[in-house]
């Protein structure tokens, strides 16, 4: 079994002008919406007394991060606790894939693929939007899932699985992207923090 690591880090509004990355806009397979979330979340019997931001950390994946067309899937969770005194409500991660230098594509998109998220009760993977950034922060309109609460001192958790198509139009050389992680309050999109707040990279190959 190859090594685990988790990229672990943490939200704060300030942080948001000193880590903000090129906007970016989406490109996305949008299949039927979820009916209802599939975060699971516990709260702790004694609430951290902190006003600390949301951290968020990104678990499960191997070391060698690597995707190819019809290649293995990599699977990671996201995983968020808020330590602080106050509630935030509707809110939701987005997960886009960020650009890759190896299509010939005029934004750098990322390769097609398919993105799909384990339901805790069922242990289905049910697939949902595939996300893709460009130009702009269109990609941030993207609805994974239902909003939810994230109350003090509280913990929420999303498994995905993310793979490449097998057939690539137009056709890619080996490169480097990234997996993206945003939280953003709905209804207005609004992030929660940097965007991304948290970025994994991750090897292209043919």
């Amino acid at each position: 079994m190859p090594a685990r690591r988790g990229v672990s880090v943490a939200i704060a509004a300030a942080s948001l002008a000193t880590l903000m990355l090129g906007g970016c806009s989406g490109s996305s397979s949008s299949p039927s919406s979820p009916s209802s979330s599939s975060a699971s979340t516990t709260t702790p019997p004694t609430p951290a007394a902190s006003s600390a931001p949301i951290a968020l950390s990104i678990t499960g994946l191997p070391a060698r991060r690597r995707l190819a067309p019809g290649g293995r899937a990599l699977t990671f969770t996201v995983s968020l606790q808020n330590p602080g005194s106050r509630a935030y409500r509707d809110i939701t991660p987005v997960i886009s894939m960020g650009h890759c230098a190896c299509t010939n594509t005029p934004l750098s998109l990322a390769p097609e693929g398919t993105l799909r998220e384990r339901e805790p009760g069922t242990g289905i993977w049910r697939r949902v939007t595939y996300n893709r950034e460009g130009s702009g922060t269109r990609f941030l309109r993207v609805v994974q899932q239902p909003g939810f609460t994230l109350k003090p001192a509280a913990r929420a958790s999303f498994t995905f699985r993310v793979v490449f198509s097998a057939r690539q139009k137009p056709r890619f050389e080996a490169g480097a992207s990234a997996i993206d992680i945003t939280l953003v309050q709905l209804p207005a999109h609004t992030p929660i923090g940097a965007v991304p707040a948290a970025i994994v990279r991750i090897q292209v190959s043919r």
